[in-house]
């Protein structure tokens, strides 16, 4: 039997002496089954909670008052309707085997009750509702059922009088996380459109409360409305082992802006007005010039400042000074989480395919073989030079600096021991691999496959087999720049499944991917564990990539080009202008990202180096959300190392 949450007459009172002036409601987690979409007094009115968790609910007490005794009387009118029918044997739904509980004690929903109760020691099973108030087998009928009305005409009356006057305009918006951090938001953020759907995704919020961040969907309803949205996102959120989704008052907070520069439907001019702007304005903008693509389809040119509105006119107006001459104007936008369809990578990608320009020698992909006798074994087969010996100032190994860094995070409970990682980095300009941790071990993939996915699908169009259409295009771009599963799922049924993909990359690609097993498509909710790859697969992928040696490399570089959120560039030192080939991969249990960086040096050329990154937790996380952030951050970090190394080397920008 589901447990339920016992709740007496006196402890109403008490409760209603002890709410403060602004409550806190948890519906505990009880083992009931589901809070369903029906309004307040249909009967199916169910409530689950994921393991850990619960839904908070920011109202005031009058307003739970009446959430309250509405639930409330909403379960007697249920009941007393179920009592009648009994007695007058008209009932037709499962049979309620007669049980005596406390004259005095009723059962209230999960997502109302404070109390724990115990277990009945009996089966009761209604269809038609989840509790049962209990009355005297001995009485009347007439008697009790007319003394039962009596009472419920008594209650409905001042309580709904009391709901009336207590209404007021107050709306409620689903929070789902505070962070100091801004970056972690927005990590964040695209988990929570990956779990929730596109639709939930259009109106996810990033708001800032003092010195924190929050980030919510801005649905604008009742708070009982609200609460309901927040329990059903917990559910979905709490199997993907991420935080509980809240209620919150919407005030007290406010939304972040925008710097916008042009809207319209023309994205070809928008773009070479992009261009004039990173020009113009540089390291100002930098990483954070977009165009993205509105709700109403058409185009919008921003620079995503994401601060407060009298702060983000502040730079609009700057801005409008500066590009006066350009005739571009500047104002400002609310931040509405558009889609992305143009930023700095994608520029400096379409640049780089006018230069035309490969850099110095880069290593054999041939000879690849593992050697036993060398711990570190560099992709062309030689034997690995450090830093030091192939750069007179360079002070420290960056390999040791970086196994360093990772043990002290560990000394300090910063990465649990059931964590490994795996890192891999290869200077493209000399040709050699300087760091090199756990690479040949297989770990799980991840959405890092993806464009392993491509790959084969791109082989598939270079037999003849397939053709690249718009829609193919399109889903192409939406599994690499979103990380779409769905859009994953069906370009590999393009290829014909994931054997057939697997099949394509071991009979045609097997030196570069030695240790991938592509083996299942993308599960429900991203939690894909099976589908597995190395540290140095990842690094040969990437090789050969900068190296054009791969079927349509000029499209997934593109692809891989697509302004999106990365760990290796994103919340680090490197500067504006550094060209970004990358892809991530997340589960509850991995959290990793693949890429080329291409930073300038002070000669205007560019000095490429392979970064791969991986953090693998054996067990779940407990809290999933918050432990993606901090590894994501750890990476972050080690890319930050890893570009100050080669800084120093190249005397880069």
């Amino acid at each position: 039997m589901r447990k339920l949450l016992a709740l007496g007459h006196g402890d109403f009172r008490r409760l209603a002496q002890q709410l403060p002036r602004r409550s806190v409601a948890y519906p505990h987690r009880a083992g009931v089954n589901r809070l369903a979409d029906h309004e307040l007094f249909q009967r199916k009115n169910l409530l689950r909670i994921p393991a850990g968790g619960s839904a908070l609910t920011e109202i005031g007490p009058i307003d739970f008052h009446r959430v309250l005794f509405l639930l409330w009387i909403d379960r007697v009118m249920a009941l007393v309707s179920l009592k009648i029918a009994q007695n007058s044997g008209g009932w037709q739904g499962n049979s309620v085997p007669a049980t005596r509980k406390s004259p005095r004690s009723i059962a209230i929903p999960a997502g109302v009750g404070f109390h724990r109760g115990s277990r009945s020691p009996q089966k009761t099973q209604i269809s038609a509702a989840i509790i049962m108030l209990p009355m005297p087998s001995r009485n009347i009928r007439l008697r009790q059922n007319a003394g039962a009305l009596f009472l419920l005409a008594l209650l409905i009356l001042p309580v709904a009088a009391q709901a009336n006057a207590a209404q007021d305009n107050s709306r409620y918006d689903v929070l789902y996380i505070w962070d100091p951090d801004l970056r972690n938001l927005q990590d964040y953020k695209e988990e929570l459109e990956t779990q929730l759907g596109a639709e939930v995704g259009k109106a996810l919020r990033i708001i800032q409360r003092g010195d924190r961040y929050g980030l919510i969907y801005d649905c604008n309803t009742t708070a009982l409305s609200s609460a309901k949205m927040a329990v059903r996102h917990s559910v979905v959120l709490g199997k993907a082992g991420l935080g509980d989704a809240r209620a919150i008052k919407d005030e007290d907070y406010h939304e972040l802006y925008n710097v916008c520069y042009g809207h319209g439907p023309n994205l070809a001019a928008l773009t070479e007005q992009y261009q004039t702007i990173y020009r113009q304005l540089g390291a100002e903008v930098g990483k954070d010039l977009f165009i993205e693509k509105s709700g109403d389809g058409k185009y919008t040119l921003v620079y995503r400042k994401q601060t407060d509105k009298q702060s983000t006119m502040g730079v609009a107006r700057h801005h409008a000074k500066l590009l006066a001459k350009s005739g571009i104007a500047a104002s400002i936008t609310r931040e509405e989480n558009n889609e992305v369809v143009f930023g700095e990578s994608s520029l400096l990608d379409h640049e780089e395919k006018d230069m035309a320009a490969d850099p110095a020698p880069v290593p054999s992909l041939a000879d690849t073989k593992k050697t036993p006798a060398e711990p570190v074994p560099l992709l062309t087969g030689n034997k690995k030079k450090s830093i030091a010996e192939t750069v007179a100032n360079a002070d420290r190994n960056l390999e040791q600096e970086l196994e360093e860094y990772i043990n002290e995070l560990r000394g300090k409970g910063l990465l649990a021991k059931d964590e490994k990682t795996g890192w891999l980095v290869i200077d493209l300009n000399k040709g050699e691999t300087i760091v090199d941790i756990n690479v040949d071990n297989p770990y799980q993939a991840a959405s890092m496959i993806k464009p392993f996915v491509a790959l084969a699908y791109f082989h598939r169009f270079k037999e003849g087999k397939l053709k690249y259409t718009p829609t193919a295009r399109s889903k192409m771009e939406a599994m690499i720049q979103y990380s779409n599963n769905d859009a994953t799922n069906w370009v590999l049924k393009q290829v014909g499944g994931p054997r057939a993909a697997q099949k394509i990359l071991r009979q045609h690609y097997g030196h570069l991917l030695r240790e991938t097993s592509l083996v299942e498509y993308i599960p429900s909710g991203g939690r894909t564990y099976r589908n597995k790859a190395s540290a140095k697969d990842y690094g040969r992928f990437l090789v050969a990539l900068w190296r054009k040696q791969l079927p349509h490399d000029e499209e997934i570089r593109r692809l891989m080009s697509l302004p999106g959120r990365d760990r290796l560039y994103s919340g680090t030192q490197i500067p504006q202008g550094t060209l970004v080939y990358n892809k991530t991969g997340t589960t509850a249990q991995l959290c990793g990202d693949m890429g080329i960086l291409a930073p300038k040096g002070q000669n205007g050329r560019r000095y490429p180096y392979v970064v791969v990154g991986i953090i693998e937790k054996q067990s779940k996380a407990g809290n999933y959300g918050r432990w993606k952030m901090e590894r994501g951050n750890v990476i972050r970090r080690i890319s930050s190392m890893i570009y100050q190394k080669m800084k120093a080397n190249y005397n880069l920008l």
